[in-house]
């Protein structure tokens, strides 16, 4: 949460609370407004580059792929950031990353 916070351009939900939050998908903006107007998910225009911090290997190479930016599987997470941060200066910022917040459990919580 720390690190999309700053990032956050809804404010439809109340968890800023909350510790954790998965990521859901990577969309244009106007879809991600239509489709999460109503629900307490996040979207975020995080710079592409710190979302290498935060995603798997798996996720990132797609959202790269939608920015016409190629990532290779055998790139390093570094490489990936370095590539980002190009593409972060000419970027138009038409899509929005989608995460959904969540309170972590522990087990002595759950009991």
């Amino acid at each position: 949460m720390k690190v999309i916070r700053p990032f956050i351009i809804n404010t439809q939900q109340n968890s800023h609370d909350d510790k954790m939050c998965e990521f859901v998908e990577h969309l244009e903006i106007s879809k991600g407004l239509k489709k999460y107007k109503c629900t307490n998910h996040l979207l975020c225009n995080i710079p592409l580059h710190m979302l290498t911090t935060c995603l798997f290997k798996n996720t990132i190479i797609p959202i790269g792929h939608k920015h016409d930016v190629h990532i290779a599987r055998q790139m390093t997470k570094s490489e990936m950031t370095e590539l980002f941060k190009i593409h972060d200066g000419v970027c138009e910022h038409k899509y929005v990353t989608v995460f959904y917040p969540y309170m972590q459990i522990s087990s002595s919580e759950r009991v």
